[in-house]
């Protein structure tokens, strides 16, 4: 009983309704069969109205059935067109992902991405109410204009005729289920377009976005590697691109920056030769520890408290405050490793005491809080008592091993 363009079109509503979708098959399923049913009573009704024409010979029916058609087409149009307005999902673009909705017109990297254009939604909202207003209102008026419109429409089919009932049947009839048809057409195809749309965008952006962080990460990486092993037929890295682009990089290609600084630093500062490479990893941990502005690892600032007190000509006080600051953030995180923080600290104090330069005892109150922060990491590296700068500071304070280990 469909038309032919009809039926592929609803086979493949019901192929889709078909796959299993625990949370809304059931609708789908009801929604599908609710949408053939009125295609077949708009199927039933167009053939009633051209049933209907016979009556008037051969000679007129044509004409008639032609005009009834067309009043039938545009009722059925007119309701289509209310129920799509009615029907268009404002909660589906209001919950949808915020990165498509309601982000910048631009990403965090500074290019551009759009988001859906919502223009339909606020038109549809504000014609739904104006209309519903204007229907509440002016109830006694729009009685009037049906009428005027069901004798209009009566004299162009049957000029003669007193009785307009069959128009008034074409229009009740087409413009109610034109409605219908334009609602469920909206809840069930508009939805699903508007979802793959809306998916294409996000998978077109996260792609893009993996796109431009694989080249973050790589620039990264370049302007490390040109730190750490300068090249004589490279030119010198600007400070303000490294410090840039690690900000920039992804949280695992930090993690492989820090292991390549933490190895160099490690290999260069047992010997006084290798020592003048440190100098390479201080820009990077410095970068490293500017990124992290949660102040989640501590090792960004240890690792650069290492630096600055290895370097040929120690930066005693620096060094003092970035390993009191990975100690911070060590003891915030409830972590109980790492203790040789407060060591260093400690071989910080000591350089940084004016007693100890001139070969002085020092302080009451210096000698305690060296001792307390040497307390700490000598049970977990005891040779670190015999390096040249704590046994000499040992003996000009008198200071026992046992007051060195925790009791």
């Amino acid at each position: 009983m469909y038309f032919p363009f009809f039926t592929p079109w609803l086979r493949r509503r019901r192929a889709r309704a078909a796959r299993p979708d625990p949370a809304h098959h059931e609708d789908a399923r009801t929604e599908i069969d609710a949408l053939e049913m009125l295609t077949v009573v708009v199927m039933i009704g167009l053939i009633g109205t051209v049933w209907y024409s016979f009556q008037f010979g051969r000679g007129s029916w044509i004409r008639i059935s032609s005009i009834a058609l067309g009043v039938a087409g545009a009722a059925l149009l007119v309701g289509g067109l209310l129920g799509f307005l009615f029907g268009i999902p404002r909660t589906l673009q209001h919950n949808a992902d915020e990165s498509l909705t309601q982000s910048s017109v631009r990403n965090q990297n500074g290019r551009l991405s759009y988001r859906p254009n919502t223009n339909l939604e606020q038109i549809s909202d504000w014609l739904t109410k104006i209309l519903v207003g204007v229907g509440l209102t002016q109830i006694t008026a729009l009685r009037s204009a049906f009428i005027r419109s069901t004798e209009t429409v009566s004299a162009a089919i049957d000029p003669g005729a007193k009785n307009s009932s069959f128009a008034s049947a074409i229009l009740i009839f087409f413009s109610v289920t034109g409605f219908l048809l334009g609602f469920l057409w909206t809840r069930l195809s508009l939805i699903g377009l508007m979802y793959r749309a809306d998916s294409m965008i996000e998978l077109e952006r996260r792609v893009t976005n993996v796109e431009e962080e694989r080249e973050i990460d790589a620039l990264a990486l370049t302007y490390t590697d040109r730190i750490l092993n300068p090249a004589s037929d490279m030119p010198p890295v600007d400070p303000r691109q490294l410090k840039n682009a690690i900000m920039n990089a992804s949280p695992a290609m930090k993690v492989e920056i820090f292991k390549r600084a933490a190895d160099l630093r490690r290999e260069s500062w047992k010997t006084d030769q290798a020592r003048s490479r440190i100098q390479r990893v201080i820009p990077i941990f410095e970068a490293l520890a500017e990124s992290d502005r949660d102040e989640r690892f501590h090792r960004n600032h240890g690792q650069l408290g290492y630096a600055l007190k290895d370097l040929p000509q120690p930066d005693w006080e620096r060094a003092f405050a970035e390993l009191s600051r990975a100690i911070e953030i060590r003891d915030r995180q409830g972590e109980t490793l790492y203790r040789l923080y407060e060591v260093n600290r400690g071989l910080c104090r000591i350089h940084l005491d004016p007693a100890f330069s001139a070969n002085k005892p020092s302080s009451a109150a210096t000698r305690q809080a060296i001792i307390d922060d040497l307390k700490a990491g000598v049970m977990e590296r005891p040779h670190i008592i015999h390096s040249e700068d704590l046994q000499k500071w040992i003996k000009l304070n008198h200071v026992a091993i046992e007051e060195l280990r925790v009791q």
